[in-house]
């Protein structure tokens, strides 16, 4: 084949946003169709720095995550504040405190899952490599922007249309909060393509009397341990 023959074939060979975007969408409907009841492990580390990098908090929690029809339950196996066990009533205000916080993220509309679809304008922006796999990279945009709604890039796997990563940023934010970035992984778990770790950075403004001074947030949740199919106790929302 002739050079101007390649390039015509690659041109022609490559899918629009759309066929990326709708390729996703009918993996993650196939995904999801299959999925049905899981259990995960979620291990959450939460630190707050200083300026000079000093660990002013560490926050910690292992949890035992059941998901029915995408709703999830947190059964908390352990909870520790700066190395801490917890138990009673402050183990109870640590989960409330975790929760506030964002643990739990029932309430984020994300880009490419099939109850936020309408949610989000999308854009192919190209091809890179992203866990070692050929990916499209595809752009997002929520189409009416909340604290709820992400800006930021998909990598979509070039064969198979699962997602592999998300990179983020809130599309709204308090102004206390300078900057945040968020990434999302997946991997394969059973041979399902499912969350594996998810990481927070973000840098707040914290007022004392009239001067300001500067914290980090660093969230790094990891997940492990999926089992599927298992039974699930009826208290949990279908």
């Amino acid at each position: 084949m002739t050079l101007p023959g390649v390039l015509l074939f690659l041109v022609v060979s490559q899918p629009t946003s759309a066929e990326v975007v709708e390729r996703a969408f009918a993996r993650q409907e196939e995904t999801t169709a299959r999925f049905g009841e899981a259990a995960y492990t979620g291990d959450y580390v939460y630190h707050e720095l200083d300026a000079e990098g000093r660990v002013l908090r560490e926050e910690t929690c292992r949890r035992r995550v059941l998901v029915r029809n995408g709703h999830q339950h947190n059964e908390f196996l352990s909870v520790a504040a700066n190395g801490q066990e917890l138990s009673g009533p402050a183990r109870a205000r640590q989960i409330a405190a975790m929760l506030k916080k964002g643990l739990v993220q029932d309430q984020t509309q994300m880009p490419l899952r099939l109850d936020s679809r309408t949610a989000y304008d999308y854009e192919l922006l190209g091809q890179d490599t992203c866990s070692g796999c050929s990916a499209w990279v595809v752009g997002f945009v929520p189409r009416k922007r909340s604290m709820q709604t992400v800006i930021g890039r998909a990598f979509v796997d070039c064969d198979d249309y699962d997602v592999l990563r998300l990179e983020f940023r809130p599309a709204r934010l308090p102004w206390v909060c300078a900057g945040t970035t968020m990434i999302l992984d997946f991997a394969d778990f059973g041979g399902f393509t499912l969350p594996s770790r998810f990481e927070m950075d973000m840098e707040i403004r914290v007022k004392f009397i009239i001067t300001f001074a500067r914290r980090w947030i660093h969230i790094d949740d990891r997940y492990s341990d999926y089992e599927f199919g298992m039974p699930l106790p009826d208290s949990l929302p279908d």
